[in-house]
């Protein structure tokens, strides 16, 4: 911390802070007050994942071609990867577009942050069904990497 070089437990480091709230950004998330009083909703997590469906099924018949990892088959035997890796770039693209959104003051016009962030969350999704299948056909998964 400014050229210090004494080092400080996490606890002596928080309390060290000025009490601008511009630290509580970087506060670790236990000790941040409260922002909320009202319970959790719970339902937050079961819409999520309803959406994340609807938008999978939605999207699916335009990728697939009965086979459920096909298209992902497809452009990894296209890329020279494995089918996990050509699953995580995809991943990889919706975060960095995620990132891009964030921090960009530019307003988009063909993808706003939900939809982004919904691929994405899709994306990871087919990535652990790609693993159950892979489980459940006997493939070690050391041979993906």
């Amino acid at each position: 911390m400014g050229g210090s070089n004494t080092k400080l437990g996490r606890t002596q480091l928080i309390e060290s802070r000025p009490s601008s709230s511009s630290y509580d950004e970087v506060r670790p998330y236990q000790d941040r007050p409260s922002q909320n009083p009202s319970p959790a909703r719970p339902e937050y997590f079961k819409e999520a994942l309803e959406r994340i469906l609807k938008i999978h099924d939605s999207k699916a018949h335009d990728y697939t071609d009965n086979r459920e990892f096909g298209n992902f088959e497809d452009a990894a035997r296209a890329s020279g990867v494995t089918v996990a890796q050509a699953i995580e770039v995809l991943i990889g693209t919706k975060e960095a577009r995620r990132q891009n959104l964030e921090h960009n003051t530019v307003v988009t016009n063909n993808e706003p942050i939900e939809d982004t962030l919904l691929d994405r969350a899709v994306y990871c999704i087919i990535r652990y069904a790609y693993h159950l299948y892979l489980q459940d056909n006997g493939v070690d998964r050391r041979d993906l990497y």
